[in-house]
């Protein structure tokens, strides 16, 4: 890997790879709170050990492709690239026509099949960001609302040097719940080293806070809570920064849908049935 990759590919990295699957086998079951990126008290220890065990292997994607390549590559042979359209937010359904769907999209261009695949997160379809024509039954929407949308927002961190150890993981202990929990080190042995890079995660409540602040604010706080571990003069200012805001993006309103206390397996059959 070369080590002079970007923080932009990087950040492709944790969005389209799943990187918290690591921590469960780091940390113990009191923390995988974490996992679920819910709020303190959305959290159930039990329910994210549930969730955690459905996907029990850890995995870091270090293709730089990530993993759309193998959607984007088979498109080439299998879609003619006219029909595709990139960056078009789809925001009503019309099924009023017994022969047909339209799709129109928010600058009212208007595509019209037989059938419509929708893909948009629980997250969007809560906040009314699609409209169905004619609506949909209340006991869809009902099955949508069971839903909760978890994050666990990633703050990218290059620095000129590397001041810190070759831990795979970082942990930070803080009397504020999640403040800045944990640190993963890409330097580490089997992921970029050589791109003195920090990745931080952040989720739940403090997730929700810090997605308030600008960028400058939340990497004077990380910073700081690198000088409390490492050294006020062993740390320097980072070369490039990079967070992800899934909470307030309109394409998102979250990062992953997770399991409530009290669903179960016929919520996810009603959500994807057929209207």
């Amino acid at each position: 890997m070369s080590s002079q990759i970007s923080l932009k590919k990087l950040q492709l990295l944790v969005e389209d790879g799943q990187l918290i699957h690591p921590l469960i086998k780091s940390w113990n079951g009191g923390i995988l709170t974490f996992f679920q990126g819910l709020s303190s008290q959305d959290g159930s220890t039990i329910n994210a050990y549930r969730q955690a065990n459905l996907y029990p292997d850890p995995y870091f994607i270090l293709d730089d492709r990530t993993l759309a390549y193998p959607l984007l590559g088979a498109q080439e042979e299998m879609i003619p690239e006219d029909k595709i359209r990139w960056n078009e937010r789809v925001r009503v359904v019309n099924q009023t026509a017994d022969d047909c769907v339209t799709v129109v999209t928010e600058n009212g261009t208007e595509f019209t099949g037989e059938y419509v695949i929708l893909t948009n997160t629980v997250g969007v379809l809560q906040n009314g960001f699609v409209t169905f024509d004619p609506l949909l039954p209340p006991w869809k929407y009902e099955e949508f609302c069971r839903w909760q949308m978890g994050t666990v927002d990633t703050i990218f961190l290059k620095f000129d040097t590397k001041f810190w150890d070759d831990t795979e993981f970082i942990l930070h202990a803080s009397e504020i719940a999640g403040y800045y929990p944990a640190f993963l080190n890409l330097d580490a042995e089997g992921y970029h080293t050589g791109t003195n890079t920090l990745i931080g995660f952040v989720s739940g409540d403090e997730a929700y806070r810090i997605e308030r602040m600008t960028d400058e604010d939340v990497q004077a706080e990380v910073v700081e809570v690198l000088k409390n571990m490492y050294g006020e003069d062993n740390v320097p200012e980072p070369t490039e920064f990079y967070m992800s805001r899934f909470i307030t993006d309109e394409d998102h309103f979250g990062q992953f849908t997770t399991w409530p206390i009290g669903t179960l397996p016929r919520t996810a059959r009603n959500a994807s049935e057929l209207t």
